[in-house]
Order: C-alpha cells, then sequence, then structure tokens
C-alpha cells in the first residue's frame, strides 16, 4: 500500500497566488507581498494618503514608472500627458512644486 502525502497549502491574502514556502504557509502571504505590504505601511507613516498609495500603485502597475539610474525615476503624469523627473525625495510636479505630497514620490519609494 502506498502512503499518502499531504502538502498544506495556501493563497496569499495579498495576490491570491498559491504559496509554496512553509514560511509563507504560516504567514499566509508571499515574500514579494509582504514587502510590498512593508513599503506600502512605511508611506502611510511618512504621511501619504490612502488614495496616494493606491495611485501609486497604479503607477507601478501600469508601467508608468521607469528607472533613469541611481534614485532617478520618469514618471508619467495622471492623464498621460506630461514626464516628471522624480525621486524619493522631489518631484518635477506641480503638486511637488506647489509644496504638496505627490503620489509620484509615493510610486518612487515603492518601487526602489
Amino acid at each position: 500500500m502506498a502512503k499518502q502525502h499531504t502538502t498544506k497549502t495556501a493563497t496569499c491574502r495579498r495576490c491570491y497566488a498559491t504559496l509554496r514556502s512553509t514560511q509563507s504557509v504560516t504567514r499566509g502571504i508571499g515574500a514579494h507581498c509582504e514587502r510590498m505590504e512593508r513599503r506600502e505601511a512605511a508611506i502611510r507613516e511618512a504621511g501619504y494618503k490612502p488614495h496616494q498609495v493606491e495611485s501609486a500603485r497604479e503607477l507601478i502597475e501600469d508601467g508608468a514608472i521607469v528607472p533613469l539610474h541611481g534614485d532617478l525615476f520618469v514618471v508619467v503624469s495622471s492623464d498621460g500627458s506630461e514626464f516628471y523627473e522624480t525621486t524619493a525625495h522631489t518631484c518635477g510636479c506641480p503638486a511637488f512644486e506647489a509644496g504638496r505630497r505627490c503620489y509620484h514620490r509615493a510610486a518612487v519609494l515603492l518601487a526602489a
């Protein structure tokens, strides 16, 4: 009689992918998603609002943020008509130039 082996499986609470490592199954989240959650939490603690974090995440998902060199990125405006050179500390967008937090910088922090 053949032995039956069972493997405990689970899905990631964030992306719903199948988790394979024992540590990920125990935590309920994959390593990549856990890093993203930690980065997002740090961004919220830095004062970014939830809608800014969501906009930053959308920029990354849409491929609208491109690394140039070092910590410098080119980010596409929300309407797609302009490009801004952005780092974690500066941005060329009108919001940043007016002294407000912009989600472009949050996207750089997530993507870096």
